[in-house]
């Protein structure tokens, strides 16, 4: 890291910490900061509609299609004549 992105940090925090109730939307780290949780927060939204989209074909829809398909090859038989 550089001295002058270190000094700013320092500053930053200092000054947070020293005037708690100052307002914050003027700190170029905290904008940063915020847009960077931000995109972790979109990120692990997106995982976890990724998880429950496959365990929902796992556990709900797999089980109706592969009955649809037998039901399918049993009407299949059934037209062709064979029992």
């Amino acid at each position: 890291m550089s001295d002058r992105f270190t000094k700013s940090i320092r500053a930053c925090a200092q000054s947070h910490t020293e005037k708690p109730f100052r307002s914050l939307d003027s700190s170029p780290l905290l904008v940063v900061l915020t847009g960077l949780m931000s995109m972790n927060h979109i990120g692990s939204v997106l995982l976890e509609r990724r998880k429950i989209s496959r365990d929902l074909h796992d556990s709900t829809l797999q089980p109706y299609l592969g009955l649809k398909w037998a039901l399918e090859a049993i009407q299949t038989k059934s037209a062709a004549g064979r029992p």
